[in-house]
């Protein structure tokens, strides 16, 4: 989160396991700046899976493919745990 050109707090966030890009219905996670308008998962487990921003299960290091280093395909990890 930025003041101006400062920066005044940073916060965890997940992204598509699809990688990043800006076609639509890709599922690829944008990247530049952003207003957020909607936090999901603030009251999830840390690792929880979300399909279509619903919780559908726990991921743990390892569950995946790719060496533990992210979610499930076509999931996201939540950042769980805090609310502000």
């Amino acid at each position: 989160m930025f003041d101006g050109d400062e920066v005044i707090r940073e916060y965890p966030i997940s992204t598509s396991a699809k990688g990043v890009g800006f076609t639509k219905d890709s599922y690829r996670t944008p990247t530049g700046q952003f207003r957020i308008c909607e936090k999901i998962g603030y009251e999830q487990a840390l690792g929880t899976i979300f399909q279509q921003r619903a919780p559908v299960g726990l991921w743990t290091p390892g569950d995946s493919s790719d060496g533990g280093r992210a979610g499930p395909a076509g999931c996201c990890i939540g950042s769980g745990g805090t609310r502000d």
